[in-house]
């Protein structure tokens, strides 16, 4: 202090007062801009939390609104199905009227009398003409014409239908036969066209 000229004790008293007045001021003026900036931000934050607090309810209550309506309309469907399929094909109705097709034979599996791809052709054709055209109607024509021992691999179709479930997609019933009997259909037939040609 000697050496910058505050040399007496007054004048480094009056320079200890202007720097406690210089920090006070310092300190209160950043306080205060602290406080104004912070209840603002804090204004701010509040405001945007309240409005996602709404906008999350909001979105919450049409989703549990959506999920009602497909639930319904899953109920509609499934009940639109279920008459469907109880209703009886229409054996004049379409473009077949008056076509005679034959019921298709019975399939066992193991008579070798016709190929499953044959067979399935003839079921097709039958409920073409024959107005059979849901899936579930589908499946129960030809549950009809199977025998043992395919009757046996069908099994769980014969028990959704005695306890009145879905029975599923003819797509599918399809893919079972075929896994079953598709390949040993292609294995007898490549036996007998060696026979053939052996002969």
């Amino acid at each position: 202090m000697n050496i910058i000229g505050f040399d007496s004790a007054e004048k480094q008293a009056h320079m200890g007062t202007l720097f406690r007045n210089a920090h006070e001021i310092t300190t209160a003026t950043v306080k205060n801009y602290i406080d104004e900036n912070m209840k603002g931000t804090t204004e701010f934050l509040n405001d945007t939390f309240t409005i996602i607090i709404h906008t999350q309810e909001a979105l919450k209550e049409e989703v549990k609104s959506l999920r009602q309506i497909v639930e319904t309309q899953a109920e509609l469907l499934r009940a639109y199905k279920a008459q469907l399929d109880r209703l009886p094909a229409d054996s004049g109705a379409g473009p077949f009227r008056g076509l005679k097709v034959p019921e298709p034979p019975t399939f066992s599996g193991t008579d070798n009398k016709m190929t499953l791809e044959d067979w399935l052709n003839q079921v097709a054709l039958y409920c073409s003409s024959t107005g059979i055209v849901t899936d579930h109607q589908k499946i129960v024509t030809a549950l009809t014409r199977l025998r043992s021992p395919a009757t046996t691999y069908m099994r769980k179709y014969f028990d959704d239908n005695r306890q009145g479930k879905d029975l599923g997609a003819w797509d599918k019933f399809v893919d079972e036969l075929n896994a079953i009997y598709g390949c040993r259909d292609d294995k007898e037939g490549a036996k007998d066209e060696l026979t053939a040609l052996w002969r």
